[in-house]
């Protein structure tokens, strides 16, 4: 049997934890940067990103809190998986659905509009645009369901409609809701984004859509909405 020094010994377990260190650390900076992608696209109101990054930092901050070496203390990490798990939770949410949900649909000039239910409580006939990040609603329809921005409020910069971006204000909604299939939690934009259009109401964005598997059927002019 061959005799391994004690001195070559320790060299070695300090090599090797040296290693996971380093390892570790790497991971540690990719869990910061997803992290801090996560809370900057929040802010652009880009909910589809920000809860991307902020799940893979959370995967990464759970495989150095069960690492054999790490140089970043348990209390850190538990603080950083928190502020993820806070995060997630001011994200917009869906609701399950059994089966698959059929709408009607319009197209008119290669745009699609879609009717949705608002707070549970107003029918809007909204533009489904899959390259907005978010939804909006018109500011004369958010009168009517009695929401008003305040005048101080933060204006975020949006893309609409394929490359327009523009600033608007946001407030929180209760839900949007297609048949069975809800989102709620949402911070939507208000926009005059159909001035001579009074009865378009706003734009279905990607903050509601990310939740379902959507086909359009243009032959039957239907939306199909699945998980």
């Amino acid at each position: 049997m061959t005799h391994i020094p004690k001195r070559f010994s320790l060299v070695l377990l300090i090599s090797v934890a040296f290693l996971f260190s380093c390892k570790t650390s790497s991971i540690v900076d990719s869990a910061v940067k997803k992290q801090g992608a996560a809370m900057y696209t929040f802010k652009q109101n880009d909910f589809q990103n920000a809860k991307k990054y902020c799940q893979e930092a959370n995967e990464l901050w759970l495989s150095v809190k069960n690492a054999d070496y790490s140089s970043t203390p348990d209390w850190a990490i538990g603080n950083y998986i928190s502020r993820c798990e806070e995060l997630l939770s001011r994200l917009p949410d869906s609701s399950a659905i059994d089966s698959t949900v059929f709408t009607p649909i319009r197209i008119t000039k290669n745009r699609i509009f879609v009717d949705v239910m608002i707070n549970q409580t107003s029918q809007a006939t909204l533009l489904l645009d899959t390259g907005a990040t978010c939804s909006l609603l018109t500011p004369e329809f958010a009168d009517k369901l009695g929401i008003h921005p305040e005048a101080e409020e933060e204006k975020h910069t949006v893309k609409l409609l394929g490359k327009e971006q523009v600033k608007m204000p946001f407030v929180s909604l209760e839900e949007i809701k297609i048949g069975e299939a809800a989102v709620t939690n949402l911070n939507v934009g208000i926009y005059p984004a159909f001035p001579e259009q009074p009865h378009i109401h706003g734009i279905l964005g990607a903050d509601y859509l990310m939740h379902y598997k959507i086909t359009i059927d243009h032959d039957t002019g239907t939306l199909k909405l699945e998980m």
